[in-house]
Formats: structure tokens, sequence, C-alpha cells
């Protein structure tokens, strides 16, 4: 999608639209959503057989490699202590913490990929990588505001915050990612029970 120019793909996840919003639409300046109960979406009941997939391949892998490289990059040019904050020990031991996470992802990945091409179908394993990338979501995002230091709560235009606000933004957003498509305990209930074959609360 980024290739071709796109930012991203979406697609409906609600059964039914409102005609009208009498609340304030909050990602768009006036306050209006992009769309009403007569814009045409996708038909979502033929939509949740393809989900399955979504988490089968190697692309969330990318999505959290490109985060990380950025992130290592906001190390290096940061200074914590009078020193590039990428050669702080803890903040090291963190960022190859997230590191090893994110190839654990790429490896689970190929490993449903493989499954698929085989011809098997994909169960309840794809939950590792949801878990994974949700709780990555938000270690990430916890460097890069512990790494500015006092600029953490700064936001777009004030002058100390690295990259224009980038990655406060990056750790407002987390919720839509690791709410969404089930959290992460919901995540763990599917492992234990459905994979590791544990007794239901």
């Amino acid at each position: 999608a980024e290739e071709a120019g796109f930012e991203g793909i979406l697609l409906a996840d609600h059964v039914f639209a409102p005609e009208s919003f009498s609340s304030k639409y909050p990602y768009d300046e006036g306050g209006k959503p992009p769309f009403d109960g007569s814009t045409l979406f996708p038909e979502v009941w033929s939509t949740i057989s393809a989900l399955a997939h979504e988490r089968s391949g190697i692309s969330e892998f990318h999505g959290m490699m490109r985060n990380l490289e950025r992130l290592k990059a906001l190390a290096r040019t940061s200074m914590k202590n009078g020193r590039p904050a990428i050669e702080e020990p803890q903040i090291r031991k963190r960022i190859v913490r997230a590191e090893t996470k994110i190839e654990a992802m790429r490896l689970n990945g190929m490993r449903f990929l493989t499954k698929q091409l085989n011809g098997e179908k994909l169960s309840s394993e794809t939950s590792i990588n949801k878990l994974h990338r949700a709780l990555l979501e938000i270690e990430i995002g916890e460097i890069a505001l512990e790494i500015q230091g006092s600029a953490a709560p700064l936001w777009q235009g004030a002058e100390p915050a690295a990259e224009d606000g980038h990655w406060q933004k990056f750790a407002l957003s987390w919720p839509e990612v690791v709410i969404g498509g089930g959290t992460p305990n919901i995540q763990k209930n599917i492992i234990a029970e459905r994979i590791l074959g544990l007794p239901k609360d």
C-alpha cells in the first residue's frame, strides 16, 4: 500500500452506520465524519472470512521494524546524561529486547506463511503475533518518550519535541492497534485456552 502512495487501507467493522451524528468526530477539524449512512462500504460479513489472514504473514513485522529503526535514529541523535541516548545501558537493553520480539514476529510470520503454502489452515496461533505487536506498540512509544526526557509531554510545534511531536502522537495512538482486533488479555486467553489447552476461566 505504501509503495502505491497509500498510508493504509480502511475497512468497515460495523454492521450498520447511523444516518447522522450528534457527537463531534475527533479525526476531522470540522467535527464531521467523512461518511454517512449512504456511504458504500465492503459488506461486513464477507470481509470477516478474510480477517483470518490479517496476521498470517510478515507485513506486521515490516511495520514494526520501521518503527524500531526510527526509534534507533532518535536514540542516536538525542542526548541523555551527557551522551547519546543509545549509549545508555537501560535504553540499549530495552531496544534490544524490542528487536528480539520483532524478530520472533518475523519467524512466526514465516511459519504461518509456510503452513498456508502447504495448504494448511491457520487458527488461533495468529494471536501470538497480535499479542507481540500490541505490547511492542506500547513499549516503543514509552522508550521514545523516555529518551526525550522533559520534552516528552510536548506536542507538535514545540521546538524541543523530537520530529515535531511524532513520538508523542505515536504514544497516544496505540489504543487503536492494541484494543482493535482484541486486547492483550483477550489474545492471552485465546493462546492459553485454544493453543495450550488450559482450562477456561
